[in-house]
């Protein structure tokens, strides 16, 4: 960039400030994405709705626009999505435009069908439902931990579970002891609730109940966004798998009991877990940077 002297002070031959401003404006418009976000069931709170909303709540803070294409859509997860700017829609236009779409379980095929745009997919667990689509038009796979790309023999990056530590984060620990267990009361967990109940722990269950077993429970609370006002209370979490819950108390530096169970909810083995040395691996300020780069690649 050439300058010369003037009577006025230095001036520079291709704008100066304007030329600085007008490269920053083409790093922006290179940089910001429309991505289309594909979701099952986009109104209860559950392991990959929770998913969907972190990532996209991250990716609207960094000024791309997002929209969430569920067939079933509401309650406070579609309040949270529109009080962060985020789009959501039951149906899909044929006529919209997007940069990229990441895809997740059933209603993948369905956004396959409607664009012809770059996809990437994520798994979310081991379990049948979770069995991904494999299709030559899916140009990169995630999996949010090892053992769900060796289950499907699927090539896939390794991005973790994004929680949100302006969320989750120590908490002065409560006076009496007390094991959280969030999760749907339904047939794949009512075996390890049970065991928690007879273990003689004092335990607090949060979820929807989707069986019988659950209507005695006089512990039981419904779901609920706010799920850190549970954690406060607990001095460790129990669930199935390593589900997010246990991920979330790990962030408050909460141990947690993960119960392993099989396809009916049997259970195969019972573990005590320490919160990792590092759990920077599941900042979703990291990981929506982890799943831009991927992004990236595929466009």
């Amino acid at each position: 960039m050439e300058c010369h002297h003037s009577e006025h002070g230095e001036e520079c031959a291709l704008g100066g400030v304007d030329n600085i401003a007008f490269s920053f404006f083409m790093v922006i418009i290179l940089w910001y994405m429309k991505v289309l976000i594909g979701c099952n069931n986009f109104s209860y709170l559950s392991g990959s709705p929770l998913y969907v909303f972190t990532l996209a709540n991250e990716l609207r803070l960094l000024g791309h626009e997002v929209t969430i294409y569920s067939p079933m859509v509401g309650g406070v997860l579609e309040e949270k999505a529109g009080q962060a700017g985020i789009v959501t829609v039951t149906t899909l236009d044929p006529e919209a435009k997007y940069d990229v779409m990441h895809l997740n379980q059933t209603t993948s095929k369905v956004m396959l069908d409607a664009y012809d745009v770059p996809a990437v997919y994520t798994i979310h667990s081991e379990f049948p439902c979770e069995d991904p689509l494999r299709d030559p038009r899916i140009s990169k796979y995630i999996a949010i931990r090892p053992s769900i790309a060796e289950k499907w023999g699927v090539d896939a990056e390794i991005i973790y579970n994004p929680i949100d530590f302006r969320r989750f984060h120590p908490y002065p620990k409560p006076a009496k002891e007390l094991t959280l267990f969030v999760g749907t009361i339904d047939n794949l967990r009512r075996e390890s609730a049970q065991h928690l109940m007879e273990s003689g722990k004092r335990c607090r269950f949060v979820g929807r109940k989707f069986d019988t077993w659950a209507d005695g429970l006089d512990n039981w609370f419904p779901e609920a966004w706010d799920i850190e006002d549970h954690l406060k209370d607990a001095t460790e979490t129990a669930g199935i798998m390593l589900g997010r819950t246990s991920l979330e108390g790990f962030a408050c530096g909460l141990p947690a009991i993960i119960y392993d169970v099989g396809l009916n909810g049997e259970i195969k083995s019972i573990t005590e877990h320490q919160p990792p040395a590092d759990m920077a691996w599941f900042d979703s300020q990291l990981v929506v940077k982890q799943v831009l780069d991927v992004y990236e690649s595929v466009r």
